[in-house]
């Protein structure tokens, strides 16, 4: 459902009043700009940049205070870090392409590379490539690289701690990467998706062609010649211990390569079940009729092929359940264990608690949906929220999203809400700690927002989805009475 009437924001219309709890506290940003286009928010829910056309300029208001007017903004591009501090966005201002970074107006080009600027999730660094006299350009906070016949504008990257960056160039015909400024040998092409950080930001990979052979790179060091790298491949884990890619061999068949190591060749692979960590690398591939599990090079049956999407591993490594097709219906294999057959299965990676003893997942039998915690079904409903159910960090609180007749509920620990006439994209969530929960929903025009089995409170409309804070208060942004304002509740 959607969460924005920019036509009723527009035209100024306050949808309905605002009813306020004792646990809850409201900040007045501005009156709501008429000619809202869009809205970026910061991921604590705190902050708002709203896009603002007025007629033949557009601005950008962040947190009820107007930026410069331009000529025009590109909205797709705008970026707001998550906790808010920092903002930037491309804009056009006297026939030239500027980057606007924080509110200072960076150097004219002639344009700004698509895909770009990428803003660092703290400390506001801003890269972005950028156009000159037919040469292409990174800046990297306000400076300018050495110049390059073109940037792939879908791999620039910093890595976790923002102090490296990554990305692909070519120059006279030839591609190489750009790591931490500097330039890698010249080859045929860049693997597409790369170069990619590992998690904790230490180690990157990617691939590339050399003539009519393909190897994978990683900290640069090279793998020995492959004819192909499948596509969505290399992968690396958390602290870069594994390395796995699909590569194509000479008789068209396929096989995974773990840590430079070449696995058993098959006729098929998924890699949408590629899983690569710091214990185990695990993924599905079909030997003759039959769909195998392997794990660590270690082959098991799934009873059918496996849903890309319908697979999830515990935190600590032990565990693994996965969604798997047996003639016309679908089953959740946990730990090599087949459970009950079900016509569908719910969208999404099976909830999997971190010491793998809860397994939840969504689940459609003939007509009706429910939901199963630990192999008990729940109610049946006529529809699952799309990326439910959740399951708290604890592994001992499930949520999820329901439609009961026309309505629609959000079920707790078992436990329905009042039915509601929509819940919000993505709207009900735990707190980090799992201790607390909350959900937005519409019921009629007004929006309601739930922490916990406090009062709903009400707001005109919701503009930036609630978050949690550090200190269990919820954050989030809304119109009341035709103010923008930014709200919080307390448990």
């Amino acid at each position: 459902m959607n969460l924005r009437n920019w036509a009723a924001l527009a035209a100024g219309i306050v949808l309905c009043g605002s009813a306020w709890a004792q646990n809850s506290a409201i900040v007045e940003l501005c009156t709501m700009p008429s000619g809202t286009e869009a809205a970026i928010c910061s991921a604590d829910g705190r902050h708002v940049a709203l896009l603002v056309k007025s007629d033949a300029t557009e601005s950008v208001f962040i947190d009820g205070q107007k930026g410069e007017q331009f000529s025009r903004v590109y909205a797709k591009t705008l970026r707001l870090s998550p906790d808010g501090a920092h903002c930037c966005y491309p804009a056009s201002k006297n026939g030239t392409w500027i980057m606007v970074s924080d509110g200072h107006d960076g150097a004219p080009y002639d344009d700004i590379l698509q895909g770009t600027p990428v803003l660092s999730a703290k400390d506001g660094h801003v890269a972005y490539g950028a156009q000159k006299d037919g040469k292409w350009f990174m800046i990297v906070d306000g400076k300018q690289s050495t110049a390059y016949d073109g940037i792939e504008g879908t791999v620039v990257r910093f890595n976790a701690d923002c102090t490296r960056l990554a990305y692909a160039a070519k120059r006279n015909g030839k591609w190489f990467t750009v790591i931490d400024g500097k330039e890698s040998a010249p080859v045929d092409a860049v693997e597409l998706g790369t170069p990619i950080f590992s998690a904790d930001g230490k180690h990157v990979v990617y691939g590339v062609q050399r003539g009519d052979d393909w190897f994978v790179s990683a900290d640069g060091v090279e793998t020995p010649a492959h004819k192909g790298i499948l596509q969505g491949t290399p992968m690396i884990s958390e602290n870069g211990g594994h390395v796995a890619y699909g590569t194509l061999l000479a008789d068209g068949k396929g096989a995974v390569v773990v840590d430079g190591q070449e696995g058993p060749e098959f006729a098929d692979l998924n890699l949408g079940t590629l899983r690569v960590t710091e214990q185990h690398v695990v993924y599905t591939a079909k030997d003759g009729e039959n769909w195998f599990l392997i794990n660590d090079g270690h082959k098991s049956p799934t009873f059918g092929p496996v849903a890309g999407n319908i697979l999830a591993i515990s935190a600590d490594g032990r565990h693994i359940a996965y969604g798997a097709a047996s003639a016309d219906k679908w089953t959740m294999v946990f730990d090599g264990k087949q459970g009950p057959r079900y016509d569908e299965l719910g969208l999404g990676p099976p909830q999997l608690s971190a010491d793998g003893h809860t397994l939840v997942y969504g689940a459609r039998s003939e007509l009706a949906w429910l939901v199963v915690n630990n192999g008990k079904e729940g109610p049946e409903y006529s529809a699952l929220l799309d990326g439910t159910p959740l399951l708290n960090a604890g592994g001992d609180r499930v949520a999820y999203g329901a439609k009961k007749g026309n309505q629609w509920v959000v079920v707790v620990d078992g436990q329905e809400s009042e039915p509601a006439d929509g819940i919000g994209d993505k709207g009900i969530f735990f707190s980090a700690d799992g201790k607390h929960v909350a959900y937005a929903y519409a019921k009629g025009q007004p929006w309601y927002v739930v922490l916990d089995k406090q009062k709903p409170v009400s707001t005109d409309m919701l503009i930036c989805m609630p978050a949690f804070a550090a200190d269990d208060s919820l954050q989030y942004i809304g119109v009341n009475g035709g103010k923008l304002c930014r709200m919080t509740l307390t448990p």
